[in-house]
């Protein structure tokens, strides 16, 4: 199983992330609301992901955190092979440096299977 995140593991066009705001599925958790809907690449079983976190929520710094541990997260989920395409939307008033970032998208995740 490789861990990698490469480009086709990415939403990386606004159509796609228009996509998956219209009429998904959600959950959501105390950090992040997940959109979620199979891909839109036929026949394939590999999942997508796309992140969006807010300047709101902090300095570049602390955003690109966030992002890499969302990455992380993902990667070693197994969610990687179900299909879907997932938006995670990091919630503006969460309190992200006490809280673990990754037990929670893995409670998210798990829910979804």
């Amino acid at each position: 199983m490789s861990f990698s995140f490469s480009k086709s593991s990415r939403l990386l066009k606004p159509h796609d992330f228009q996509y998956l705001k219209s009429k998904s599925k959600r959950k959501t958790s105390d950090l992040f609301v997940i959109y979620f809907k199979p891909t839109l690449i036929e026949g394939s079983n590999t999942s997508r992901l796309g992140i969006s976190v807010s300047k709101k929520n902090g300095n570049a710094i602390f955003r690109n955190k966030i992002k890499r541990k969302v990455r992380e997260a993902f990667r070693t989920s197994r969610l990687r092979n179900k299909g879907y395409d997932l938006l995670a939307v990091a919630k503006k008033n969460a309190d992200f440096s006490s809280a673990d970032i990754n037990d929670d998208l893995n409670r998210v995740f798990e829910c979804m299977c």
